[in-house]
């Protein structure tokens, strides 16, 4: 009976570093394989699973991941993969990014995704000037009530 031969998988950073290609103009490395729905790369980690290729590039070239945290672009390439271009931080962390660099409908909300009584935006004063008028609103319903909504309510 013949020996079988053991297979020997390739370094995980070798096939990392064959999927991607640099582009001299930004320093980006841009994932050159299959995306996910949302336009990030994915890098098959076992049999059937994969994961970002952006966790994987933090992973490989920074080091493990605390839980409770998304990795963030600094460029704001999905597709990029480069070490330097990524950080830590959370999801309020990721949504301040998002507005302080202008890619949020609500750049100007102080609480992204919350409202404030006291709060000067007209989403949050209409939610209040409602429940003045007699809506009852229960804090989850003060969450998922959309401001045109609450315009629309008050302008009828």
């Amino acid at each position: 009976m013949k020996k079988k031969h053991p297979v020997k998988k390739r370094d995980i950073k070798e096939r990392f570093e064959e999927k991607f290609k640099v582009n001299e103009e930004t320093g980006c490395w841009e994932w050159q394989y299959s995306l996910n729905i949302g336009g990030y790369g994915k890098f098959t980690i076992g049999h059937q699973t994969y994961e970002v290729a952006h966790r994987s590039s933090y992973k490989i070239y920074k080091g493990e991941i605390p839980k409770g945290l998304l990795v963030c672009h600094t460029c704001d390439n999905r597709i990029c993969v480069n070490p330097e271009h990524l950080f830590l931080g959370t999801h309020l962390d990721n949504n301040r990014d998002c507005a302080k660099k202008g890619r949020t409908k609500r750049v100007d909300h102080p609480s992204i995704g919350h409202y404030k009584k006291g709060c000067k935006c007209d989403g949050c004063k209409n939610i209040f000037r409602l429940s003045e008028i007699g809506y009852r609103l229960r804090a989850n319903e003060k969450r998922k009530i959309k401001r045109f909504l609450a315009d629309k309510i008050l302008n009828d």
